[in-house]
Order: C-alpha cells, then sequence, then structure tokens
C-alpha cells in the first residue's frame, strides 16, 4: 500500500512540471511574435532613414557638383537645378541668334524636345548636368562617378557634333542646302552629317507614315519614273517607278515606290489612302480604268491631246505633276541614290505640306514640327530601352 502511494505522488509531480513547462513555452512564443514585430518596424524605419539619407546625399552632391563646377544661376533658380534654368531660360525669338551660343542652343533643344537626354545613370540613379566653364563643356555627372558627355546614350550621339553645329545643320537641312555645302559651312566631314541625315529621314518617314490623314475630296495621281542620278547605269539601284497621289483641298501629297504599274498594284493603294466616294482625277492609263466600281468617281485628262480637259478647267493632274518635278529636282539635286527611295519620298511629301511664300514662316513651321516629331520619336526610343 505505502510502494502505490508513492507511485502516486511521483505521477502528480511529473504531472506539475509539464504544465509549468507549457505555460513558459507559450510565453516564450508570445515574446518570439512581439520581437518579430519589433525587428520588422527597425527594418521599415531603417529604410525610410535609408531612403532619406541617400536623398539628402543626392542634394548635397548636387550642391558640391555646382559648387565644382562653378554654376552660376540667377537667384530666383539658385534652389534649380542646372537642367531647369536652361529649360526656363527665355531664348532669343530669332534662331539664327540661338545657334551663336552653345548654352543658347541647348536651352533650344531641351525646351523644345529636339533633345530628350536620359535623365538615369546606368546604376539607376538620378544624373545631374553641369557644365565646366573652362571648356564651356555640359556633362551629365552621377553620385557614383560616372561621367556622360551631353548628347551621350541619346539619338544625336553618333554625329559627335555640339548642340550648335547640329542645330546650325537642321537650319541648313531644312533650307534644303546641299550636303556638300553644309560640309563647307560646318567644317566637318562627311562622316560627321551622314548619322544626323539618316536620324532625320528615319524619324520623318516613321511619322509621316503612322499619321497621314485619309484623302478625300478631289484627288490627282499619276506615275512617274525616278531615273537614277548617277551617270552610269547602276545595277544595284535601278530607275523606280513611282505612284503619287495630291489632294487639291488640304494640299496633301504621297508618293510610294511600286515595282508595276498595273491595276493590282495601285488600286490598293488608291484604297489604302483616299476614303471612298473621293473624286479621282488621272489620265487615261489602263490601270484606273475600273475605279469606278470600287465607289471612286473617276475623270480622265487625254495627255496625248492636252494637259487639261477642255469639257472641265478642274479635269486636270497639274498639282501632281509639278510635284515630279520639284521631287525629282531635290532627289538629283542632292545626289541621292535610290536605294533610299520611299524615305526620300516621304521626306519630300512632309515638308511639302509647309510650303509658303513667305520663306521665314516655312522654316518656322517646318522647325516647329520637327521638334514635335523629334521629341516623340526619342521618347520611344528611350522606352523601348526600359
Amino acid at each position: 500500500m505505502l510502494g502505490k502511494c508513492k507511485k502516486h505522488i511521483s505521477r502528480i509531480s511529473e504531472c506539475t512540471q509539464c504544465f509549468e513547462c507549457t505555460i513558459n513555452a507559450g510565453m516564450l512564443l508570445k515574446e518570439n511574435k512581439m520581437i518579430d514585430k519589433e525587428l520588422k518596424g527597425l527594418k521599415t524605419t531603417k529604410k525610410k532613414l535609408k531612403e532619406k539619407l541617400n536623398e539628402m546625399k543626392w542634394k548635397m552632391e548636387e550642391i558640391l557638383l555646382k559648387k565644382a563646377f562653378e554654376v552660376h544661376l540667377p537667384p530666383e533658380m539658385a534652389d534649380k537645378s542646372l537642367k531647369e534654368y536652361l529649360i526656363n531660360k527665355q531664348t532669343s525669338n530669332s534662331i539664327f541668334d540661338v545657334i551663336k551660343s552653345q548654352e543658347e542652343s541647348i536651352s533650344f533643344m531641351l525646351k523644345t524636345g529636339l533633345y530628350v537626354p536620359q535623365d538615369l545613370c546606368e546604376c539607376g540613379q538620378h544624373l545631374c548636368l553641369v557644365n565646366d566653364p573652362n571648356l564651356n563643356d555640359y556633362s551629365f555627372l552621377c553620385i557614383c562617378g560616372k561621367r556622360y558627355s551631353f548628347f551621350e546614350r541619346s539619338v544625336w550621339e553618333q554625329g559627335k557634333l555640339s548642340a550648335d553645329k547640329i542645330l546650325l545643320y537642321i537650319i541648313l537641312w531644312i533650307m534644303g542646302t546641299r550636303d556638300k555645302d553644309i560640309k563647307q559651312i560646318l567644317n566637318i566631314r562627311r562622316e560627321r552629317t551622314v548619322p544626323l541625315q539618316s536620324l532625320l529621314q528615319n524619324a520623318i518617314s516613321n511619322h509621316f507614315q503612322s499619321s497621314l490623314p485619309k484623302f478625300s475630296g478631289t484627288v490627282e495621281i499619276d506615275e512617274s519614273c525616278f531615273k537614277n542620278p548617277t551617270t552610269k547605269t547602276c545595277k544595284t539601284q535601278p530607275d523606280k517607278w513611282v505612284f503619287g497621289l495630291y489632294e487639291r483641298e488640304r494640299k496633301l501629297t504621297y508618293m510610294e515606290v511600286v515595282s508595276k504599274r498595273t491595276a493590282s498594284y495601285l488600286i490598293p493603294i488608291i484604297k489604302k489612302i483616299c476614303e471612298q466616294g473621293t473624286t479621282i482625277i488621272s489620265d487615261q492609263w489602263s490601270a484606273y480604268n475600273k475605279l469606278v466600281e470600287f465607289g471612286y468617281p473617276h475623270y480622265t485628262v487625254d495627255h496625248s491631246r492636252f494637259f487639261v480637259n477642255p469639257l472641265s478647267r478642274e479635269i486636270h493632274t497639274q498639282h501632281i505633276e509639278i510635284s515630279w518635278c520639284w521631287a525629282k529636282y531635290e532627289i538629283k539635286r542632292q545626289n541621292r541614290q535610290l536605294g533610299n527611295m520611299q524615305k526620300l519620298l516621304d521626306v519630300f511629301c512632309w515638308k511639302r505640306q509647309f510650303k509658303n511664300l513667305d520663306k521665314t514662316t516655312e522654316i518656322g513651321d517646318v522647325l516647329s514640327n520637327l521638334c514635335k516629331i523629334m521629341r516623340e520619336y526619342q521618347r520611344e526610343k528611350i522606352m523601348t530601352k526600359v
């Protein structure tokens, strides 16, 4: 009996110890959860403090960079960056005054969107625009120590020209100055002008093809052969046939290179460019005979006898004929090769819509629209890289 009592007492003591261990384990788990919560709060606070420290570090670095490069801004812009100052800087109304100064040229390109710089370094930090007053050299610096020239990593980089020379090139190009004359004026080699020429052609051609509105009202159509400007026959760049359309109301021109002049090639282009119901005026080329069946009122003029229909003075193709003359004149004058024919035609048709008797107004309109095109073109390029 006494042995049974001893065993019972030992079991009670064991149960008491288990109960105390369970309570202690629960308290430890509760304390562990509280510590984890506090650690998470400390991590969040640490992250916020780190972000504020980086922001303060960036501002301090920007101030030090300004002082190091002696960037003197007006009192009202003292708390702004050099880039903001140049964008908000009032420039001259005359483009010819702008191209005389490097600072004015950079300000104009940034303000109009003719140049859209990349704001981030390869490390992901924001870049600061600085200027070395001794060299009058603008560049972008990062707090990581990397330095980029002003046009580095941009569409203007390949030309390796300063902002004032790029602007002067664009003005001369808009005015129709020949390439060899531009090279002499800028005192640069052909390797510097070719990238700029290609850049402008690509940007304008893409914009023209994507934004061309549907033709309506009365449209003149015709086809013409463009001869290779070289004296000898070029097998790699043979003569090309081009199909053209001219809308009288808005004075819009469209030209497209075609491999054949048959109805199967020309009528789909008419459908693509012209709204159904548009009045078409052409010569008596057989490919146009079934235009009425496709919903296009069609009138013709017999070029073998006269250039204007004697029954109606409105039935003629004089506008598209004149456009052929100017397009061929420009290509021959610039000694262009026909391998890049479609882009040359797109640029010609785009510039043609700004034709004005006042040449100053014409140059201003072309430049203004070119700035818009280049801004969108560069933004698309930057977005594709991101």
